[in-house]
């Protein structure tokens, strides 16, 4: 996925400095696994609900595809850690 240009759609907090993101990009749904500073998740919240944000702005992408939700295997992997 090259344009990380989204519309927020939901955030989801999987530990301590990783989260899901689901966006749009364009007219599709697409998924990011991020870990993220503390700092940087309080300014996402904060920036979520005010347009297009670009993510790396945020926190280093680790895991993406497209789809409203990552598959199993994926969802279990960054559930255990």
């Amino acid at each position: 996925m090259v344009n990380l240009e989204f519309k927020w759609r939901s955030l989801t907090r999987v530990g301590s400095s990783v989260i899901l993101v689901r966006a749009m990009v364009g007219e599709r749904a697409a998924w990011y696994y991020m870990l993220i500073s503390r700092i940087k998740l309080h300014l996402l919240y904060k920036a979520a609900f005010s347009g297009s944000k670009n993510l790396k702005e945020f926190g280093k992408i680790v895991h993406s595809g497209w789809g409203d939700a990552p598959p199993p295997k994926v969802q279990a992997f960054f559930e255990e850690k």
